[in-house]
């Protein structure tokens, strides 16, 4: 037999990872290994290199290994170089293809190194034997080194090995599949076991194992966590040692649930326990403990599962604390105020005592939540909440009823002075700037005031009261106080009246509008006409816009009255136009509230309302106080932007009485300054007023700005504002308001002028 570095063995292989694989193995080894890549290359390389060994694929491209094998015995030089193909033994067709091209052994995938060497040493050992032996009468078998002489015919060999391989494969494959079927049982079962190991690993409840005399036999993470203790120190401890406390000491183990379960099987839940952890401190928890086999198996041990619930406590009592304080300020929320007062009225109406009710509302919040941003607003009701609890006394009730309303209850007062002086305390109070994140803010309160017995009976009747109070201190100026008093009832019915009267007022065609001139001063002609709405009341008559303006924007119906108005004028200038030809230039002007201003859809509006009446953007101009626009500036110049693209015009009207800053003046998309008739009304009587006035049209003029003066009634006005080069003036003394068919009689007597 050669040698094993003699030997040289050719590696037929379409898979260079497995060729390299068994190169690798068969060079270990000390064979002298090459190889080819697929079979015409393998008989190529083996008539080169007349290899000792040829180890060969069988599924191939060009060649598979069938008919390499066919070749290399079919060639004289070759024939008697051993083949071993590599195959899987799956199918007997296999050994029949081996057998017809003369195959001299097999290996099978996947081979294991010392039967893959010992079947090339049998071969070489064989083949040597084969060479050296000859017989007539017979076929000499040689296996595992010996020799066997075989006197039946071939096919009768052929038949016996391949039903003797046939049997094997029958065999082999049922092994296979009770391999493959324990396999896939072990991965299951690993799978299964590594589940359960990560679910006890990351359970979010503590798990702990007992035995049956509860002795802690297993901890997972959670449990350590809990306990504030290592798995090393809870193993081995009894489960006493942390249920126990004052109410269940430790001698009473043997009555407890848990002893009761791992004695007797079953299972217990209690939903609020006190357990200690491992360094004493005591912590609410909520458990779980069960046997872990029932019957037969009763008292072999138990598990626990069990929580803490410290948060969840935390956040019931912060539950019971929200469900009675303003989480803001902290003071007394609405349902404490109401059953306060509900208990003090009582007890007020049994013992013949007085007490009194203070509602107060923050003046203009909604400015400082605006300008300044809500936290700072959050601050200043927290400011103020603390303020006010230090003006009354620890008997009295202080509560924030939502937003920026607080209430004060006074229990056992003399009389109603003493609510007085409570009230003017708070004013005080609050007069003191707060210094808040860097700002100081100064506001007050307006405070109504109503007194038991004297401003009700009932909670409701009181706390209506006080309400109605404080809605006429504010009504008053705002910061000051307001006791209740039974005329303001029939104001606020009055007025809650003609609220109701003034929704229907648009469907019912009550709202009239009238147009008054404004004179251009250069030219003594009419330019513009300012809208002005009137409202003719079915049985109150003409109610002036001073009264229902107000009402309109408290109780919402000022969008749809604007847009009323909006279109009304516009569609009117549009119609004259369209009556005295192109020569005629008539511009419009229409107040608009901020309330409007502020519509998303406010630009759409104006656009749609130009369009469907056809009148040109620059016929129309909208005017805005100068106190509105500059209450929010930055928000007013990116409205009026939008709305000065469109070529609509702008004017300030009241100018002179709103602080306007000159930076933010230049900013703002505007035509015109409309001097506040304040101002106008003190010409002749005040220098101060005529010196604003002079200032007021320089600095329009020095911005190409048209100025407007309104209120105009006497000679002395007329005469000095055209003397300072006014532009426009409006007002009794030109001619006052009047409706669009008498104006427009107006207007064809100025075009035939």
């Amino acid at each position: 037999m050669p040698l094993p570095q003699d030997t040289h063995i050719l590696i037929v292989e379409d898979s260079l990872t497995q060729a390299v694989q068994l190169q690798f193995l068969l060079e270990k080894n000390g064979f002298k290994v090459t190889c080819a890549h697929n079979g015409r290359q393998g008989l190529e390389n083996a008539r080169k290199e007349k290899p000792t060994v040829i180890i060969s694929d069988i599924v191939m491209p060009e060649m598979d290994g069938y008919e390499l094998c066919g070749n290399i015995k079919a060639d004289d030089t070759l024939k008697d170089v051993p083949v071993i193909l590599l195959t899987s033994l799956s199918n007997p067709e296999e050994v029949i293809n081996a057998l017809a091209c003369s195959a001299d052994s097999f290996i099978t995938k996947p081979y294991e190194e010392k039967f893959l060497l010992s079947r090339i040493q049998n071969i070489l050992v064989n083949q040597e034997m084969r060479l050296s032996a000859t017989s007539e009468n017979g076929i000499c078998i040689f296996f595992a080194g010996k020799s066997h002489f075989i006197t039946s015919d071939l096919t009768h060999i052929v038949d016996l090995l391949v039903s003797t391989y046939e049997n094997a494969v029958e065999r082999n494959e049922e092994l296979m599949r009770m391999q493959l079927q324990l396999k896939k049982a072990n991965e299951n079962l690993q799978e299964l076991y590594q589940q359960n190991e990560l679910l006890l690993y990351h359970a979010g409840e503590g798990i702990l194992g007992l035995d049956a005399q509860g002795t802690i036999s297993y901890a997972n993470p959670a449990a350590e966590k809990i306990l504030t203790s290592m798995e090393k120190e809870l193993v081995g401890c009894h489960i006493k040692r942390f249920m126990c406390h004052e109410d269940n000491p430790a001698s009473s183990w043997e009555v407890s649930p848990v002893f009761n379960v791992l004695r007797n099987s079953g299972q217990h839940r209690d939903e609020d326990a006190i357990f200690r952890r491992f360094n004493n401190e005591k912590f609410p928890v909520e458990y779980t403990c069960a046997t872990v086999h029932g019957g037969s198996f009763a008292g072999t041990g138990g598990v626990m599962l069990f929580q803490d619930i410290s948060k969840r406590k935390a956040m019931e009592r912060k539950l019971r604390e929200l469900a009675h304080h303003d989480p803001l300020t902290g003071l007394a929320n609405r349902r404490v105020y109401q059953e306060f007062l509900d208990m003090e009225l009582d007890r007020s109406i049994r013992h013949n005592l007085q007490m009194a009710i203070l509602f107060m509302d923050l003046d203009n919040f909604k400015n400082i939540n605006d300008t300044k941003g809500h936290d700072v607003g959050d601050l200043l009701l927290q400011s103020v909440a603390d303020r006010v609890r230090k003006c009354v006394r620890k008997e009295d009730l202080v509560a924030r009823l939502g937003g920026d309303e607080f209430a004060v209850v006074l229990v056992d007062i003399e009389n109603p002075e003493n609510a007085a002086l409570v009230a003017q305390k708070i004013l005080e109070k609050l007069a003191v700037p707060h210094q808040l994140a860097g700002h100081e803010i100064i506001t007050t309160f307006s405070i109504g005031i109503a007194v038991y017995p004297l401003s009700g009976s009932s909670v409701e009747d009181i706390g209506k009261a006080a309400d109605i109070a404080m809605y006429h201190a504010k009504e008053d100026g705002k910061n000051n106080y307001k006791f209740f008093e039974p005329e303001m009832q029939r104001l606020v019915q009055e007025r809650m009246g003609l609220e109701k009267d003034l929704r229907s007022s648009l469907q019912n065609e009550e709202l009239i509008v009238h147009y008054q001139p404004q004179f251009e001063i250069s030219s003594g002609r009419i330019v513009r006409l300012q809208t002005l709405v009137r409202w003719h009341h079915p049985t109150q008559g003409l109610i002036s816009p001073a009264l229902f303006i107000p009402i309109a924007e408290k109780c919402g119906i000022i969008g749809p009255l604007g847009e009323w108005t909006l279109r009304t004028a516009c569609n009117t200038n549009a119609m004259w136009h369209r009556k005295f030809g192109p020569s005629f230039k008539m511009i419009v002007a229409v107040k608009v509230s901020m309330k409007q201003l502020r519509n998303k859809n406010f630009g759409e509006t104006i656009d749609t309302i130009l369009a469907t009446t056809g009148l040109a953007p620059d016929q129309l101009e909208i005017e805005l106080t100068e106190s509105a626009v500059m209450n929010d500036p930055e928000t007013t110049i990116t409205l009026l932007n939008k709305i000065h693209q469109l070529g609509v015009r702008v004017a300030i009207d009241d100018f002179g009485t709103g602080y306007s800053s000159l930076n933010y003046l230049q900013r703002l998309p505007i035509d015109t300054l409309e001097i506040d008739l304040s101002f106008v009304a003190n010409i002749g009587r005040s220098v101060h007023d005529e010196t604003i006035i002079k200032a007021i049209i320089s600095l329009a003029h020095n911005m190409a700005l048209l100025v407007t003066a309104k209120g105009v009634e006497t000679e002395e006005q007329y005469g000095f504002l055209k003397e300072h080069q006014c532009d426009l003036m409006q007002g009794h003394y030109f001619m006052k308001p009047l409706p669009a068919e008498e104006i427009e009689k107006v207007m064809i007597k100025q075009t035939e002028e």
